[in-house]
């Protein structure tokens, strides 16, 4: 530790409030480990910030003023004197009053002074004068329409997809599009747009105390509009009075933008009540001035297009339809390289934003907020570190290490992995063999698929025929989290010949052995599944290694990503093992090979991992074709290849791809099949021309989404 200032907040009047913060050798700020001699006012800033930011409503550490004083412990805060203040023994940490509560407001809305710079939204809303910023203009003409149209509206997306965006979105296209308003025949003047938060402030215990809380929120918007006697009983006719047109002169049409709607339970009183309420607000028109109302919020939402009974009445009620339910979309690859290319131009010129953003849009599939995850990582870098991310080899190095750890820290996030541990039966199952399979089909009215999808663990990828929806992971790296801390009961017939020195081909013919066979087809088409044999491979090569070789520090880092090559969506998954010491690093990459032409372009990629990465790389091939089991990348006519419906292209990792520079990689070529007594086996063939032959278990292991339980039987060596 070389440096803990003593800090306290402006306008604590006691030293017993105040509070150390630890300078080190090698900072955190944000992500990007900074040196001591590189460290500046801005990254102490993030350090009090970091220590202070669960007290504060403010979620910009650059916002901190900082003033240093020399004042004993035993001095009153009362008695200090300027020459005191200009001394450095206490720093005194003002936390501007914000124009926001809870959420960022945006500077054409609420009079912000916009900034010098702008940043990639990584946890709030983003606007167009703060952020870099892809305006949302599909959903937004969509929802627009259906408000102007009268129509009581629904939009659906999963945490950090985007919602709360869209909503800014529309009230600034209310404000700038006077004129298409006029052809919708309303007139601009009396429109009035209002946005309300169903914040932590909504309290749904019981009907009283939520109307009172809803009252509240609507008077703080405009005490003239939404004015009520605080002294009466809140209930569902003093919301109703608020659109009452007696009070209203001239009576104006109110939409209502409700965010965050998801935060009320479907079933309670309190959300059959203001269903009710919008239904009589919605039916009678001559007495009440409310056009339309749209809710956004998780997937959970869409259980208020099921009828509702209402307190007292014979027949069940709901204003909702389902043409007026939308979905959050995800930016296109096009769009992520928009976003980058804004940051080039506000930051530096020379930054490859093409390949970069390329690079990110296979990590993500264009999930927003890791989208803006990723572009907040880079932009540290640039703020904080001497060496800031410039082209894409700088930034697949941090890749498989620091950005999930940056990630995992993120609210959102951690809450993910957080819940994996707590997830049932059902929800896991369901998890497990998207993990597995890639996709699955499945009714999205089932309760599991809407946690999942509404914590943001999957993603509804499209409509099938059937009214199935098809469901994936929601992005390639979070998929890399969760297979990171998956742990397994495995048994493993012999002990590492040198527990202090890794044995890759030991490794891999144990986790060879450990497979699942059942578990790499898929379940309709019976063929070897990419995407299955990878998880696999993963996660028992992980935990096989953390108990063989525990003593070494070694972690495993997996690296997963989707690409499209040909008219394919091919999924790759890398592993990078490394202990950040002195041991040797080794990367393996997981593949399925149907061709010479696609081993070779997976050959390409291995090797420009293993220059990246600066470590031993192998190639791991899981043979669909058992005549491909001897082909290494070389002499192409060694091996007669008779796939004439064989579409791939040759791999070009980039536009303006450069020769990649000779990395020696070790392809392996496995081979499982029955021997003649009808058991699994499974032969791993080298270029050198060894091989190994092992008997796989396969036994059907249950995942375990627990970091802390492993129980890995070891045997006795004969």
């Amino acid at each position: 530790m070389l440096m803990e200032p003593n800090c306290i907040l402006l306008g604590k009047t006691s030293l017993n409030d105040s509070f150390i913060v630890h300078v080190c050798d090698i900072n955190n700020i944000n992500g990007i480990e900074v040196l001591f001699d590189q460290l500046k006012i801005s990254g102490l800033k993030y350090l009090i910030y970091d220590v202070i930011k669960k007290h504060i409503n403010n979620d910009d550490y650059n916002d901190l003023n900082l003033w240093k004083a020399d004042i004993a412990f035993g001095d009153k805060l009362k008695d200090l004197t300027e020459e005191q203040i200009a001394n450095n023994c206490l720093i005194f940490v003002q936390v501007p009053v914000t124009a926001y509560t809870g959420k960022r407001k945006a500077e054409e809305e609420y009079g912000v002074i916009v900034p010098k710079r702008r940043f990639f939204a990584s946890v709030n809303e983003a606007y167009p004068d703060f952020n870099f910023f892809i305006e949302p203009e599909v959903e937004v003409e969509k929802v627009v329409q259906l408000l102007l149209q009268r129509k009581f509206t629904l939009l659906l997306g999963h945490r950090q997809s985007g919602k709360s965006t869209t909503c800014h979105a529309i009230l600034r296209w209310f404000r700038n599009h006077p004129e298409k308003i006029r052809e919708a025949g309303f007139d601009p003047q009396e429109l009035d747009i209002r946005i309300v938060t169903f914040d932590a402030t909504v309290n749904t215990e019981e009907p009283t105390v939520f109307w009172e809380s809803i009252c509240k929120k609507l008077r703080n918007i405009d005490r003239k509009l939404f004015n009520f006697d605080p002294a009466e009983k809140c209930t569902s006719i003093t919301f109703q009075g608020f659109f009452s047109k007696r009070y209203h002169f001239p009576p104006k049409q109110i939409i209502l933008i409700f965010d965050d709607a998801s935060r009320m339970s479907v079933s309670d009183d309190c959300t059959v009540e203001f269903i009710d309420s919008l239904w009589t607000l919605k039916g009678d028109r001559d007495n009440f001035c409310l056009l339309s109302v749209i809710l956004i919020g998780t997937a959970n939402i869409r259980d208020f297009l099921i009828s509702h009974q209402s307190p007292g009445a014979m027949s069940k009620i709901s204003p909702f339809s389902a043409e007026a339910c939308l979905t959050c979309s995800r930016f296109t690859k096009a769009e992520v390289e928009g976003l980058f290319k804004q940051f080039a131009t506000n930051t530096n010129e020379s930054f490859d934003f093409i390949n970069i953003a390329s690079n990110v849009f296979d990590l993500t599939l264009g999930h927003k907020g890791l989208v803006g995850a990723c572009g907040d990582y880079i932009q540290n870098t640039h703020s904080y570190s001497v060496n800031p991310i410039q082209t894409l080899d700088d930034w697949e190095k941090p890749t498989p290490m620091k950005l999930p750890n940056r990630i995992i820290n993120m609210a959102t996030y951690e809450s993910i992995v957080r819940n994996l541990d707590t997830l049932t039966f059902s929800r896991r199952c369901i998890l497990i063999k998207v993990l597995r399979f890639g996709t699955c089909q499945i009714d999205l009215s089932n309760d599991d698929a809407k946690f999942l999808l509404a914590e943001g663990m999957i993603f509804a990828k499209r409509e099938l025929p059937n009214g199935f929806w098809e469901i994936e992971i929601a992005a390639p790296i979070l998929r890399s989290l969760i297979i990171s801390i998956i742990v397994l009961r495995l048994s493993i017939p012999n002990n590492p010949p040198n527990t202090k020195r890794l044995d890759p081909r030991w490794l891999l013919a144990r986790t060879i052995e450990n497979l699942c066979v059942r578990n790499l087809y898929s379940e309709e088409t019976l063929n070897v599944n990419e995407y299955a044999f990878q998880s696999e491979f993963a996660i028992v090569f992980k935990n096989v290694l953390g108990h063989a070789y525990a003593d070494l520090r070694y972690r495993v880092l997996v690296e997963a990503k989707e690409y499209v090559e040909g008219d394919t969506r091919r999924q790759r998954l890398d592993l990078l093992i490394r202990d950040g010491y002195e041991l040797p690093a080794f990367g393996f990459e997981l593949v399925v090979s149907a061709s010479k032409t696609n081993f070779k372009n997976n050959l390409k990629r291995s090797q420009r991992y293993g220059k990246i990465h600066n470590c031993i790389m192998f190639m791991v091939n899981l043979c669909p074709k058992p005549t491909l089991g001897s082909y290494f990348g070389e002499n192409d006519d060694q091996v007669e290849d008779n796939d004439e419906d064989e579409k791939a292209e040759e791999y070009e990792e980039h536009e303006e791809h450069e020769e990649i520079e000779k990395i020696a990689v070790k392809p392996v070529n496995v081979i499982i099949k029955k021997n003649a007594q009808e058991a699994w086996q499974g032969e791993l063939k080298y270029r050198d021309g060894n091989s190994a032959l092992v008997s796989i278990i396969d036994s059907k292991w249950n995942m375990f989404f627990n970091r802390t339980f492993m129980n890995i039987v070891y045997s006795k060596e004969n």
